[in-house]
């Protein structure tokens, strides 16, 4: 007898083959719940651990800022120690001695002042480190330094004084969290540094958080006052004080607040940075002008025709140019010539010139005023019967209230409106670009370079170049007899010891 085999061959499954999938399915399902839960639980986990590190890290950082204030207030007490609850985490924090360094330097000062500079360090688990140095804390994450507290560094106008104390601890030792002594040891002052009147003042500063100096200096003096950034050697070099505008055209645009670039056209040659206001020299070169008792000094009156000047100065009380036979035409083949305006300059005609001929010689002309620049239309350039024209033939200086306005013609040469605290309304123009110091507008063509608070490039036609023969060129921008009051007179150098224990 032939068995027969129970089942199908069309390829479908009996009952007991369903159950085994369904069981397979089944644990499968399991399998990939657990795996997506395990996964959520470390994502979550992992989120919690890096929240609960910012969270240590912030306050971290408010202790190390109320570190800095106690530091900053023993500094100046002899007698009384001060205490502080330090919070550092379990890592804890290290004190080091001679971390760093700050050098002033000054042709005033008979000698460099050499300082050193200890840190106190805290980095948690994933590398942020919290610093304290010479009164400032900062925060370094990779390559990124910020300023968490500034260094009491400060500036009074009244006085033309800039304090620079330094604040150096003591010792090297291991912190933890807990109470915490602070005791100043002693002080060091500086008085053969009291007077720096006429001179500059470099301050190098260096330290593992250099980036975090270059970063306070910026911001509190300009892009202009740090000189040079070392970062081989982790180094900053600031200027202060005393400014001859040798580097006042090195950029196209320097500004003090704000500019308006409609496509680009300031491109790479803009920076911002803070340039003495000129208000001083000019309001001296007015009086003096007024007051001439020797005739040194030839006066125009309203300049609204055409106008020869030879080597000299002279005064106007205003320059309209509006025909097309107008023009200044300045021979500075000899020598500089200086025109003072105390009033506006206006060119407001296609043919009207304002021209300075050097013959290619080592001269300028250079025109100051106290009102606004209006170029309409017409040229304002330097015209060499022989040689190449530079924009450092043609200087314009004005005051920090000058409002100015190129709406077409063409423009080579420096324009100089310093200004860090410009009223903010363009009586030149209309409608918002009213609240730039200096506006582009139309199709006018400006080769050179700009000084000034603010401006605003507004049209597609308009034209801007930086003239790359300013970069090697030493500007004397006052004629003989003038140059700017210094903005520093005063420097207060002062060193503090402070010692830190762990209670």
């Amino acid at each position: 007898m032939i068995e027969m085999t129970l089942g199908r061959n069309d390829g479908t499954a009996m009952p007991s083959e369903r159950g085994v999938s369904a069981i397979l399915g089944f644990i499968l399902l399991i399998g990939m719940v657990a795996s997506i839960s395990v996964g959520i639980l470390l994502f979550a986990g992992d989120a919690m651990e890096d929240a609960e590190q910012r969270s240590a890290n912030e306050r971290v950082e408010q202790s190390f800022v109320e570190l800095s204030q106690q530091m900053q207030t023993a500094s100046s007490n002899d007698d009384v120690s001060h205490s502080i609850d330090l919070d550092v985490g379990q890592s804890g924090a290290v004190v080091k001695k001679d971390t760093g360094h700050i050098t002033v330097t000054s042709d005033a000062l008979s000698k460099d002042i050499n300082l050193t500079i200890g840190t106190i360090e805290y980095e948690s688990d994933d590398g942020t480190k919290l610093a304290y140095q010479s009164g400032s804390v900062f925060r370094e994450t990779g390559n990124e330094t910020q300023v968490v507290s500034a260094p009491p560094i400060h500036y009074e106008t009244e006085t033309d004084t800039l304090t620079l104390p330094v604040s150096a601890v003591a010792g090297e030792q291991k912190l933890g969290s807990g109470d915490v002594s602070i005791s100043h040891t002693n002080t060091t002052t500086f008085q053969e540094a009291n007077v720096v009147q006429n001179e500059d003042v470099t301050i190098t500063v260096k330290s593992d958080y250099y980036r975090g100096w270059e970063s306070f200096f910026r911001n509190q003096a300009g892009d202009t006052s740090v000189q040079y950034v070392d970062h081989e050697n982790r180094t900053v070099e600031v200027k202060v004080g005393y400014i001859d505008l040798e580097n006042a055209f090195d950029s196209g645009v320097t500004y003090s607040e704000d500019i308006s670039d409609f496509k680009d056209e300031f491109g790479d040659e803009a920076r911002v940075g803070n340039m003495p206001e000129m208000d001083p020299v000019i309001e001296q070169m007015v009086e003096d002008a007024k007051d001439d008792p020797e005739d040194d000094i030839e006066d125009l009156g309203v300049v609204n025709g055409d106008e020869h000047l030879d080597e000299g100065m002279y005064y106007a009380e205003e320059v309209n140019l509006q025909d097309n036979s107008d023009e200044i035409y300045a021979d500075a083949s000899d020598g500089n010539v200086t025109l003072i305006v105390d009033g506006d300059i206006t060119v407001s005609h296609n043919d009207a010139e304002i021209t300075a001929d050097t013959d290619d010689e080592d001269h300028a002309f250079r025109v100051y005023l106290t009102g606004d620049f209006n170029m309409d239309k017409g040229e304002v350039a330097p015209d060499p019967s022989d040689g190449t024209a530079k924009a450092e033939q043609l200087q314009v200086y004005g005051t920090s209230e000058l409002d100015a306005r190129f709406w077409k013609g063409y423009f080579h040469g420096t324009f100089y409106a310093a200004s860090d605290d410009w009223d903010g309304s363009n009586e030149l123009v209309s409608g918002k670009k009213d609240k730039y110091q200096v506006v582009i507008q139309s199709n006018p063509t400006f080769n050179g370079a700009l000084v000034t608070h603010s401006s605003n490039i507004h049209a597609d036609a308009a034209d801007f170049t930086y003239d790359e023969t300013l970069e090697d060129e030493d500007f004397d921008a006052y004629p003989q007899g003038y140059e700017l009051p210094p903005d520093l007179t005063y420097l207060n150098v002062v060193k503090h010891e402070v010692e830190v224990e762990q209670n």
